[in-house]
């Protein structure tokens, strides 16, 4: 046990794009945390003053202030990384240097996750808020999950998914949650009530959804999950599969309503006529059989093999690929997507994604076809 009012925790926070809103939710509703400091390094312009000190200043109690170079970390303290610097944390004292390239994002989260890494004996809360690009995820994997707990802001609140949705996708993310839910989690984390150290709640959503990829329900009343733990290649199946026919005029268009004109028309007819690769997969996105060419739109990545139709679906269509599996989940309906241009190979391609609902004779378990 430390002594009072010795430091025992780091909330590491990264944020860019949308980070300010999200930051003021998250520290206005921050719970009394014993022997914790802040750090937060805001994606900023190099050449321009940071205004977060006094704006965020206006939603806690604790001291906000900007950090310095050598400055030791105190409990109850707030640190603002400076604008044109990356932040990182040596035997408990701020370190700050000028960026190496001047391409990226500065401050750099990766590097300032990647040093609180290894900083002994204390308890590290990692936070990713709203933000465009990746930074932060590649951080995220230097952590020890034994004295770590990683939060990402989810992503119906994030005004910009990209950092919150890469994070996710390493699968080293405990809680999925909107910023002013945030605080609470880290208390039950820092006071050991969770169930484990890879499990989260939920507070917003009625069920996992897009994420049960990565966490299976322990507590679908009280909306408790588990982190699961890494799956090797399941066999993918050729054979046939019976489709529920879908009624045309049950179809659901994710395209908004309004009069088309007679090239829309004859685009829609086109799609409708022929026919288009496709993959059933179950209520976890995982990919049960293939049916024609998929290769344009799907690749598998290096590392552990998985057949999950996120993780190998075309990045470009990632965005519209997640709306879609999302709106399904909710409505059991069939959904349509817009065309979309992606491209390969230096060659640019159109497609719209589809997915409809599927029932099987043999088997109770959902089933969709995209």
């Amino acid at each position: 046990m430390s002594k009072s009012g010795a430091l025992e925790h780091i909330v590491a926070i990264g944020a860019s794009a949308g980070g300010l809103e999200a930051l003021q939710q998250l520290l206005g509703n921050m719970p009394e945390l014993k022997n914790t400091a802040f750090i937060i390094a805001q994606h900023l312009s190099p050449t321009h003053k940071s205004h977060l000190v006094d704006l965020l200043s206006r939603v806690t109690k604790l001291k906000v202030l900007e950090a310095k170079n050598g400055l030791k970390l105190s409990s109850n303290h707030i640190y603002i990384t400076p604008p044109d610097a990356d932040i990182s944390v040596e035997e408990q004292k701020i370190i700050l240097k000028k960026p190496k390239s001047s391409i990226g994002p500065k401050p750099s989260v990766n590097v300032l996750f990647q040093s609180i890494s290894k900083v002994p004996d204390v308890k590290i809360i990692a936070i990713i808020l709203s933000g465009t690009g990746k930074d932060g995820a590649e951080g995220l994997k230097s952590f020890d999950e034994n004295r770590s707990f990683v939060i990402v802001q989810d992503l119906e609140s994030a005004k910009y998914d990209g950092m919150p949705a890469s994070a996710i996708e390493t699968g080293l993310v405990n809680a999925i949650l909107p910023p002013e839910n945030m605080g609470e989690e880290i208390l039950r984390f820092l006071d050991g009530e969770r169930i484990n150290e890879t499990t989260t709640k939920s507070e917003k959503l009625e069920d996992i959804g897009q994420f049960s990829t990565l966490f299976s329900s322990v507590d679908s009343v009280n909306k408790i999950y588990q982190r699961k733990a890494g799956k090797s290649i399941h066999e993918v199946r050729f054979s046939a599969f019976h489709p529920k026919i879908i009624k045309p005029q049950k179809t659901v268009s994710m395209s908004s309503k309004k009069e088309t004109t007679l090239e829309q028309q004859v685009k829609e007819t086109l799609f409708q006529t022929y026919e288009h690769p496709y993959v059933i997969i179950d209520s976890e996105f995982e990919i049960k059989e293939v049916f024609g060419d998929v290769r344009l739109f799907l690749s598998l990545k290096s590392g552990n093999i998985q057949v999950n139709l996120i993780n190998m679906v075309n990045p470009e269509l990632k965005i519209e690929l997640r709306r879609l599996l999302s709106a399904i989940s909710t409505s059991r309906e069939s959904v349509w997507g817009d065309i979309k241009k992606f491209n390969l190979y230096d060659k640019d391609y159109y497609v719209r994604l589809s997915i409809r609902p599927l029932s099987s004779d043999k088997d109770e378990n959902s089933y969709f076809m995209v």
